[in-house]
């Protein structure tokens, strides 16, 4: 952020969302030490053009940007330049014989068409999802974590899918609680009204 306000990129409004972004994207994660460049991330960066790791290209854009808001400069220009810019640097990756290691396929297998699942970050969390485009198998890596309670140490407590429904847990404690069913079975969806039987 500091480097951000330095280099004079985004606004304060946008900076924070340009983070989320790249957290979002698993470019950068979330550690105990603070924020940390991924090893996608530092991929990338090894990857790609010097011009597009330093921060005068993105600099430049809004220095023009600005002049064309103030009529010093020509739009259509800007987005030709803009277009040969891109085009060069596609081509550069293409022609490139640095080879992409995906870090996000793991060694789990699929348990509908056995191919590897790819972890995949989500405003949720995490979730493992199937790498063949085919298939749509996805679950979540991690329990989702509900505003239950735990009657112990008062931390929300996560929600676990079992073999015989879903129950809470405290993964600090370990306490589990029964999740209450608050929808009872409707009498229309009974065998027999008359014998009772559901």
């Amino acid at each position: 952020m500091e480097k951000m306000e330095k280099f004079d990129l985004g606004t304060p409004a946008t900076r924070a969302e340009i983070i989320e972004k790249l957290i979002r994207s698993e470019l950068m994660e979330r550690t105990p030490n603070g924020l940390q460049v991924s090893p996608k991330g530092k991929q990338l960066l090894d990857l790609v053009n010097p011009s597009l790791v330093t921060p005068d290209l993105t600099k430049k854009w809004e220095d023009e940007l600005e002049a064309i808001a103030q009529g010093k400069f020509s739009s259509n220009k800007f987005l030709k330049q803009i277009e040969q810019d891109t085009k060069q640097l596609i081509n550069e990756v293409k022609q490139s014989q640095k080879k992409y290691q995906d870090f996000s396929l793991t060694q789990k297998e699929c348990p509908k068409c056995g191919s590897f699942l790819r972890e995949k970050n989500t405003r949720d969390g995490k979730i493992y999802v199937c790498s063949n485009s085919e298939c749509h198998y996805h679950r979540r890596k991690d329990p989702k974590v509900s505003n239950h309670r735990c009657p112990q140490c008062h931390k929300k407590m996560e929600i676990i899918e079992g073999k015989n429904g879903a129950y809470f847990r405290c993964k600090f404690d370990g306490i589990t609680e029964k999740i209450p069913n608050k929808k009872r079975p409707k009498e229309k969806n009974c065998l027999s009204k008359k014998k009772n039987v559901c």
